[in-house]
């Protein structure tokens, strides 16, 4: 069946042939150009997505529509626009919370439109940085959702999958490893996050006492926080301190040292030495029950000479 032009009386083998006719740029005669318009308007009736600001029908694209628009309301609603992402990009929320955020600058424009204005304002090298912090924090609160049996299921299958079918030497130049091995160094040098914290929590609540934070006794040896006028000595024992993280051999030196650490402060200070054990990850729940059982031990009586383990 022919598809003919009412306008020019043109036939075409499909309707998309007889479409591309009638809306051709080149066609600027009155009958086709009418035509192009009765054909627009009733497209546009079922357009589910409106302009704001003219009220204009749209079928996709918004933000192009709204971008391409160039007189003073469409120009004026771009600019407040703008500044309403950027600074709830700012905020640390994605492109695509932005979208959905129930907003006259917000509804019903894509997640891209916003990608484009902060791109334009900040430019790329903040858009990356700024975006994973975003998909840091949106992993850490989605992994914290699940409860901590069932991760250990899913950690183990990752495990399996990973480490199943590999040798030794390839394990010990594996990603995680190498990371883990880059982690470690830093937390020896600044502590663990949850150390830190402990370190704050002792300090908001017994200011006068002299807490010191990788406090040196002996020649050379670190204590993780310390109160020398208390004789009281606390050190924060990451999973390296009791898994094989870095080898067995790491793992026994490592034991021995604290051993060291240990008669060190209780024989030669005659101090307390109090061991926490931490199994990794970030958790303020942890260090304040842990820094409670600590709070009672300082308000009672420090037991001098003894070794402590929480």
């Amino acid at each position: 069946m022919m598809n003919k032009c009412k306008m020019c009386f043109k036939t075409f083998r499909s309707e998309k042939g007889l479409r591309d006719h009638i809306f051709h740029s080149k066609l600027i005669d009155k009958k086709h150009l009418e035509q192009k318009i009765r054909l627009r308007e009733k497209r546009y009736v079922n357009a589910k997505k409106e302009c704001h600001v003219c009220g204009k029908k749209i079928f996709r694209n918004t933000g192009l529509h709204l971008t391409r628009s160039k007189d003073i309301e469409h120009t004026e609603f771009y600019k407040k626009q703008s500044k309403f992402a950027i600074d709830l990009f700012k905020k640390h929320n994605s492109f695509d919370d932005i979208s959905n955020v129930d907003s006259i600058f917000c509804r019903e424009y894509p997640s891209k439109h916003f990608a484009k204005i902060c791109e334009e304002n900040l430019g790329k090298n903040k858009i990356m940085e700024i975006s994973k912090k975003i998909f840091l924090e949106k992993r850490k609160k989605y992994w914290r959702s699940i409860d901590i049996k069932e991760r250990k299921k899913i950690m183990e299958k990752a495990r399996e999958s990973e480490w199943g079918s590999l040798s030794s030497e390839e394990r010990k130049n594996h990603p995680w490893v190498i990371t883990g091995r880059k982690a470690s160094l830093r937390s020896s040098k600044r502590g663990s996050k949850n150390q830190q914290y402990a370190f704050e929590l002792l300090k908001q609540k017994f200011p006068d006492l002299d807490w010191k934070y990788n406090y040196v006794i002996g020649d050379s040896w670190h204590v993780d926080i310390a109160s020398p006028e208390k004789s009281l000595y606390i050190e924060w024992d990451g999973r390296h301190h009791f898994v094989p993280i870095h080898g067995q051999k790491y793992l026994n030196n490592r034991k021995n040292r604290d051993k060291i650490k240990n008669d060190l402060v209780i024989n030669k200070f005659s101090g307390c030495m109090i061991r926490i054990r931490d199994e990794g990850r970030e958790n303020k729940k942890f260090v304040e029950s842990k820094m409670n059982e600590i709070f009672k031990i300082i308000e009672n009586k420090i037991p001098l000479k003894e070794l402590i383990q929480l």
